[in-house]
């Protein structure tokens, strides 16, 4: 009888043993009972039977139709059997309720739109144009292949005998991302597509995100451009997005920006501090909330300037004007500052010369200052709320008919003459 008992003892503890390494493999321990509902995630779907993860463990559930599931589904499963407690557990589906269906991470653009956003954010230069892939021009662009219908199509390909490099965009039907890939990489063929040579191994990327697959030919920048792509990817799964535009105002924290399709203002507390009005940037935002996000800087802002000094610009204007004008050169210093521009708080010049009248004779006065460029405008609004029609240059002019004040670059000129004003400011312009 003790043997027996013994023996009954060992057995039971082989069985703990078991239960307790079932319970490990399935992290928490706890069978869900027969008929219970249980939320789960759907990791693999068979013809008749998924894979799921719940908080009990990984489950592979029976099922006589898994049509309509798909890997990443959020599901409610009843289940009419006892799960068998193997690793994962087994059990049969009775029913499920969705829950949440998922939807695969898209780019949110048109074919073309990806193809110059490829393009733009290689930062490589490229010889070519671009096209739409049509029944025409498709065996050429793509091979012989058996190709799925194309929901979209974009394609840049070179100028003949200058460059080796072609862009293709795809837009498939989800279920055909694969075959297409695949088809492209049996049909392209190195000794004829687009007319020049290419190595299958080291020129050439097939990729593919959501129901877009993408296709680079390029013998010096194939990873510049796939990057490029994958940027594009990294967005769309951060649920973020981008868009090219050009920098037209900065306040503290704002920043107003123009696009193609008109202006956008953003607030941020991402340092913008960098930025400066006419920068050509990628911003990247949250498609959710537009929220700005970041930018990458594109093409840098330098401001058109003059190769002249000072100096020059003044006889520039002077002589060119075509007009008969009596006074002098000279150079503004803090002694004569305050008698040329008035008693404004002045930021120091980088260059600056002056054309100033014969006492009494003609009232004509031409200033041209250099300074920093993030300074011209605010020169400009001194100059204004300086100048005294009443005691500058010792005779009286008319601040709306006799004054312009304007800049190019890192250049503002003031013009005060009651008589040429225009023909002036009509040199100053046609020396831009």
């Amino acid at each position: 009888m003790k043997k027996i008992l013994s023996l009954v003892a060992v057995l039971v503890t082989v069985l703990a043993l078991a239960a307790c390494s079932v319970s490990e493999d399935n992290e928490t321990g706890t069978t869900p009972g027969e008929g219970e509902v249980i939320e789960v995630v759907v990791e693999e779907v068979e013809l008749d039977k998924i894979l799921v993860d719940s908080e009990n463990g990984k489950i592979w559930f029976t099922y006589e139709d898994t049509t309509e599931l798909t890997v990443g589904d959020v599901i409610e499963v009843t289940y009419t059997e006892p799960l068998a407690e193997s690793d994962p557990m087994q059990g049969k589906m009775d029913s499920y309720v969705m829950v949440e269906k998922y939807v695969a991470p898209a780019l949110d653009y048109t074919a073309s739109e990806i193809l110059n956003k490829i393009i733009n954010g290689s930062n490589v230069e490229m010889y070519g144009m671009e096209d739409v892939i049509t029944a025409d021009n498709q065996q050429w662009l793509l091979g012989a292949g058996d190709y799925p219908e194309f929901l979209d199509a974009a394609v840049y390909y070179p100028m003949m005998g200058i460059d080796v490099s072609m862009l293709v965009v795809l837009e498939v039907n989800p279920e055909d991302v694969e075959l297409t890939k695949e088809t492209i990489m049996t049909s392209i063929d190195p000794n004829r597509l687009v007319c020049v040579t290419f190595d299958l191994e080291e020129d050439v990327v097939v990729d593919s995100f959501g129901n877009h697959v993408v296709l680079v030919i390029n013998k010096a920048f194939k990873t510049e451009l796939h990057d490029a792509f994958l940027s594009l990817v990294e967005e769309a799964e951060l649920g973020q997005s981008s868009f090219e535009a050009t920098v037209l105002e900065l306040n503290d924290g704002e920043v107003v920006l123009e696009k193609e399709d008109g202006q956008v203002g953003f607030t941020t507390e991402k340092d913008i501090s960098e930025l400066v009005v006419g920068d050509l940037i990628k911003v990247i935002y949250e498609k959710n909330s537009n929220k700005f996000v970041g930018y990458e800087m594109i093409q840098k802002y330098t401001a058109p300037s003059f190769d002249l000094s000072a100096s020059e610009i003044v006889q520039n204007l002077v002589n060119e004007s075509g007009v008969e004008l009596r006074g002098m050169e000279d150079v503004i210093t803090s002694d004569n500052q305050q008698w040329f521009l008035g008693a404004g708080d002045y930021p120091e010049f980088i260059d600056s010369a002056v054309f100033t009248p014969m006492m009494n004779v003609d009232v004509s006065l031409i200033v041209v200052m250099k300074v920093e460029l993030e300074q011209v405008e605010d020169l400009k609004t001194t100059i204004l709320d300086s100048i005294d029609p009443q005691r500058l240059i010792c005779v009286s002019f008319d601040l709306e008919t006799d004054v312009v004040i304007d800049s190019y670059g890192d250049t503002v000129v003031l013009i005060i003459n009651k008589q040429f004003t225009e023909e002036i400011h009509n040199a100053f312009l046609a020396l831009q």
